[in-house]
């Protein structure tokens, strides 16, 4: 489906986040979003947030 989006669309962003399981078992280990017509500032803050994202998913 995303490969369609972006051939309709080439000027639309494609942003995904992943993130480890809830719980053992569960399989949602990420989110997607496919834009059209994105306002302005929207991949600075589609940058802010995969940086938030990503040290959520850090191990220690």
């Amino acid at each position: 489906m995303v490969h369609k989006l972006k051939r309709a669309f080439p000027d639309g962003i494609d942003h995904r986040v992943g993130f480890p399981p809830a719980r053992q078992g569960h399989r949602m280990i990420g989110s997607g979003l496919f834009i059209v017509n994105a306002p302005y500032g929207l991949h600075d803050e589609l940058a802010r947030l995969s940086k938030c994202f990503a040290r959520l998913t850090k191990k220690d």
